[in-house]
C-alpha cells in the first residue's frame, strides 16, 4: 500500500495525473446509477431542468445520505492526506452526467447547461499567475465506462506544470483522454488544462467529480450549515472534517485562537 502510494504521489506530481483501479465494483457503480437516475428525476420535478448537453447536481449528497460515502473513499483518503495533508477539505463535488438529449428546453432555464465543456482548469490564480503544483486535485469516479465516444474528460498533458498562461477555451489543442472502466478513480491536479468530451446521445457516462483543497480554503457552498439540517451529527468524524466542520473561523478570539479545530 505505501509503495503504491507513493507512485500515485509521483505521478500526481510529474503528470498531474494518477489512476485508482477497481476502488468501486461494477455492482457498487451500476447501484449508484439507479440511485441517481432518481434523483434527477426528482430534481428535475422540482426544482429546475438540467442540461441537453450534460445533467449536473451539486451537492447530490445533500439529497441521499448513502451518496455521502463517495466523499471519503479509503483508498482517495490515504492519497489526499498526503498529497495535501490531514486537514484536507471538499471545495466542491459535482454529479454529473455527461449525455446528449433532444429535449427543447429554453438554455437560460437550464440548471448548469454545459459544464467543463471548453478548456480551463480549476486552480486560482494570484497577480495573475497560476498557484503552483499541488495545491488542490479533482477526484473523478467513474461510475459508467470512460470510453472515447462517451464524453470522456480531455487532457492537455503536464500543462498543471504551466503557470504563466491560461488555456484558450475552444482551442484545438494536442490532448490525451481519460479513459477508465467502472469503479476507476481518476485524480487530477487541479492546475491540468482539461475539459469534457463531446457528449452521446446512445452512451451515458455517469460520474462524480470532487474538488479538495487544503483546509483554509473557501468551499462554493456552506457545508457545515447544509449537513447539519439534514443529517446533524449522523455522519462520521473524518467526514465532518472533509465537510469543514473543523474549520469553520470563530465568531471572535474569546472563542478560540485557532479555526482548526478538531
Amino acid at each position: 500500500m505505501k509503495n503504491s502510494t507513493q507512485k500515485h504521489i509521483k505521478d500526481l506530481k510529474n503528470n498531474g495525473i494518477t489512476y485508482l483501479k477497481n476502488v468501486l465494483s461494477k455492482k457498487e457503480c451500476n447501484s449508484y446509477i439507479k440511485e441517481f437516475e432518481k434523483t434527477f428525476k426528482v430534481f428535475e420535478s422540482k426544482y429546475k431542468k438540467l442540461g441537453n448537453r450534460g445533467q449536473v447536481i451539486q451537492n447530490y449528497f445533500f439529497y441521499n445520505k448513502n451518496y455521502l460515502k463517495l466523499l471519503e473513499l479509503k483508498k482517495v483518503d490515504n492519497i489526499l492526506k498526503k498529497v495535501i495533508d490531514d486537514n484536507y477539505v471538499l471545495i466542491n463535488s459535482s454529479l454529473t452526467n455527461r449525455f446528449k438529449r433532444n429535449n427543447k428546453y429554453d438554455k437560460k432555464s437550464l440548471h448548469l447547461e454545459d459544464l467543463g465543456g471548453d478548456w480551463h482548469h480549476d486552480s486560482r490564480l494570484i497577480g495573475n499567475r497560476r498557484l503552483d503544483r499541488g495545491f488542490s486535485f479533482i477526484v473523478m469516479i467513474m461510475l459508467d465506462k470512460f470510453e472515447k465516444d462517451n464524453g470522456c474528460t480531455q487532457y492537455v498533458e503536464k500543462s498543471h506544470l504551466i503557470r504563466d498562461k491560461f488555456p484558450e477555451r475552444n482551442k484545438n489543442y494536442k490532448h490525451k483522454k481519460i479513459l477508465g472502466d467502472q469503479g476507476t478513480v481518476a485524480i487530477i491536479d487541479t492546475g491540468l488544462w482539461h475539459k469534457a468530451g463531446e457528449p452521446s446521445d446512445k452512451k451515458t457516462r455517469w460520474s462524480i467529480f470532487s474538488y479538495y483543497g487544503p483546509w483554509f480554503m473557501k468551499p462554493y457552498y456552506n457545508y457545515p450549515a447544509m449537513i447539519q439540517k439534514r443529517y446533524k451529527n449522523s455522519i462520521s468524524k473524518n467526514l465532518k472534517k472533509i465537510l469543514h466542520c473543523n474549520s469553520v473561523p470563530p465568531d471572535s478570539e474569546l472563542e478560540s485562537i485557532y479555526t482548526l479545530r478538531g
